[in-house]
């Protein structure tokens, strides 16, 4: 039987090739990963202002209906808002629906509840008490710092290749200054 024997050039060849051909793998993960990251990042912005908007919406709502209520019970006249054309509830209902396509039910559930006490439906109120807005506020935050720590450290699946890349480089080069000392 035949050995095949290689010479140190062909070795050098084969091991530039596979150098080579790794590195681009590596320079098209990091590059996904990287607009995956733009992409996360923008999300996170994007979510933090609406959440910013809704909240500052339904504090000033909520002020103004303890105002009508103050009112009320003193019995005076209470001016009246006709929720169809007053333009912050349309301004509410556009960053809860923003906000709601964004999240992930499995991933963002705490804060999809949180968010549902918004609603101007049978489980909602326009009278929403800071409490409210804290815990929706709180659980912005969880989602946002959660999201926050995968754009810095990047997809797990993206950090996966990246150390097997390393592993597959490292040994490489040690087979490569093996063969070439004799081994």
């Amino acid at each position: 039987m035949e050995v095949l024997t290689l010479s140190s050039q062909a070795i050098g060849v084969i091991a530039a090739a596979f150098i080579a051909g790794l590195t681009s793998l590596i320079v098209t993960i990091l590059a996904k990963d990287q607009k995956v990251s733009e992409f996360r990042q923008a999300w996170i912005n994007d979510l933090r202002d609406d959440a910013a908007e809704l909240v500052s919406h339904l504090s000033i709502t909520s002020l103004i209906l303890r105002y009508q209520d103050g009112l009320r019970i003193q019995g005076k006249d209470v001016p009246q808002i006709n929720a169809g054309e007053y333009k912050d509830f349309v301004t509410v209902q556009a960053c809860i629906l923003r906000i709601r396509l964004r999240l992930n039910e499995k991933d963002h559930a705490d804060l999809l509840k949180a968010l549902k006490k918004f609603d101007y439906g049978p489980e909602g109120t326009l009278h929403h008490h800071a409490q409210t807005l804290n815990a929706f506020t709180d659980e912005v935050r969880k989602v946002i710092s959660n999201e926050w720590i995968a754009v810095k450290k990047g997809e797990p699946w993206v950090r996966a290749i990246k150390l097997s890349a390393t592993v597959v480089v490292g040994v490489s080069v040690l087979a490569l200054a093996w063969k070439l000392s004799g081994g």
